[in-house]
């Protein structure tokens, strides 16, 4: 919604403030209440972000493709992040103190903002009822509420394994488990470029590419649960993250082929928050679990049920998805030439290819 009042360069610039700040004040708070706050500033700061930086790209760039490749190049700076940073906070934590760790994290935010000053494109779609720019008209489409419900389940599932497998390594004595767990930011650009790669032939569906990124995905972020050894945690966690990057890379596609580019920045903000709401509740549920049962492996049999949840439903709104896309109705040769004035068949022609 924020999108759509103010654009991206706005977006981006309020967002990175945000996210500086909230690294910047929560390196000295003393409270787990104000901490608590510093990090919902931040958590908002990073979904203005995310959500403008990933729409803008309708604004560039027109062709599905394109917009595709683009969006997969892109998705390579969080893999990198995550295989780089772990190593360089631990570095600067040992040497130092996790509050100037938090203090150069919120350096980077100053580049972010910087960076978006340079984004001039607002948003093509003209329609200002506040039934359009809120986006709740999205909600009326099947596909997307068990889209959502599909998001709920796999972030409740992938917070649960952010949140323990470290726990769960270092009770198993695994050396270096940060180094061990940083080995999905590789495995995540491995994914993001294979899933380009594929969708560059424009012959496989993005349904089957969605069910194939939940399945993989899924299924190695539960996985933990059966992981003593040094090797089985890195087979974890490397297809943890392969699936994690398919899904990055092909989220936006499925999204624009649900609801449409122009409500692409309605679809991601409803598709965020459903995220936060189930990171909350999976945390609060997982917490409770470990210390009730006094078992680290326990939380990851709940992210097994939700993992096979998010499965299922996936495998069925992507089914519906194709069956209701193959079953609509193309507009005939007399509508084409009732409403635009088309007279002949190679005008029909150039007309479906603009």
């Amino acid at each position: 919604m924020f999108y759509h009042f103010a654009g991206a360069r706005i977006s981006i610039m309020i967002g990175s403030t945000m996210c500086s700040i909230g690294f910047a004040a929560g390196s000295f708070v003393h409270s787990l209440w104000l901490l608590c706050v510093c990090m919902l500033f931040f958590g908002l700061g990073t979904g203005l972000m995310r959500n403008a930086i990933i729409s803008v790209q309708c604004e560039y760039f027109k062709t599905a493709q394109h917009r595709n490749t683009v969006h997969a190049f892109m998705t390579i700076g969080p893999g990198l992040g995550i295989w780089l940073m772990p190593r360089l906070l631990v570095y600067i934590i040992k040497e130092y103190s996790w509050q100037i760790a938090w203090q150069a994290l919120s350096t980077l935010y100053i580049v972010s903002f910087i960076m978006g000053i340079f984004i001039s494109r607002r948003p093509s779609d003209e329609n200002s009822s506040i039934w359009s720019m809120t986006g709740i008209k999205i909600w009326n489409k099947l596909e997307f509420c068990l889209h959502a419900i599909c998001t709920f389940c796999a972030a409740a599932c992938s917070i649960i394994y952010i949140s323990n497998i470290l726990i769960l390594m270092r009770n198993e004595n695994i050396p270096e488990p940060e180094k061990v767990y940083s080995y999905q930011g590789i495995a995540s650009i491995a994914g993001k470029g294979l899933l380009t790669l594929l969708m560059s032939f424009n012959k496989i569906d993005i349904a089957w590419l969605i069910i194939a990124c939940y399945v993989i995905a899924q299924t190695a972020l539960f996985s933990g649960a059966f992981c003593y050894s040094l090797w089985q945690f890195r087979l974890q966690n490397f297809f943890s993250g392969f699936g994690i990057g398919l899904f990055q890379a092909a989220l936006v596609p499925f999204l624009v082929a649900l609801v449409g580019a122009t409500q692409l920045p309605a679809a991601l903000g409803f598709t965020n928050l459903v995220s936060g709401l189930a990171a909350f509740s999976a945390i609060n549920i997982a917490g409770r679990v470990a210390k009730e049962y006094d078992d680290e492996r326990r939380p990851f049999v709940i992210s097994m049920f939700l993992g096979s949840i998010a499965i299922v439903l996936a495998i069925i709104n992507s089914l519906l998805h194709k069956f209701r896309k193959s079953h609509v109705r193309r507009p005939s040769m007399k509508q084409y030439s009732r409403v635009n004035g088309v007279k002949n068949l190679s005008e029909i022609t150039s007309f479906e290819g603009q």
